[in-house]
């Protein structure tokens, strides 16, 4: 899933993570008749640093992490398979996440059948 950076965001102030810390992200669900592939169903990517950004008025502290399909640094605190922080020390493979994966990709799963419906049905005006 590409993810968007969000243009009514500015980031205020920005500083170094910890090693070990780690966004962690749901695989995109498989596309209808395609079967689940054999991998886990989330992946973590290395927080490079943390942010104070403002939005809507209001601030708050997100991590920026190198990842993607252009590899930029991105804030990761808004996109549908965003699961949380995985901090040093914790194992990679917690059960807790691949629960949250099954959620997010629950909800992905209908978020898309609910774009793909969109996109057929023409509008009437």
């Amino acid at each position: 899933m590409k993810r968007k950076q969000r243009e009514d965001s500015r980031i205020v102030q920005i500083v170094p993570a910890q090693p070990g810390w780690e966004a962690v992200w749901a695989w995109d669900p498989p596309d209808e008749g395609e079967a689940e592939a054999e991998k886990d169903k989330y992946y973590t990517e290395p927080v490079v640093c943390w942010a104070l950004i403002e939005l809507g008025g209001k601030q708050l502290v997100t991590a920026l992490s190198r990842g993607g399909e252009d590899a930029d640094l991105t804030l990761v605190f808004d996109a549908v398979n965003f699961l949380g922080y995985a901090y040093p020390g914790l194992p990679s493979s917690d059960p807790e996440w691949e629960l949250r994966a099954d959620e997010s990709r629950s909800v992905m799963a209908e978020m898309f059948a609910r774009e793909d419906q969109s996109k057929e049905t023409p509008d009437s005006d």
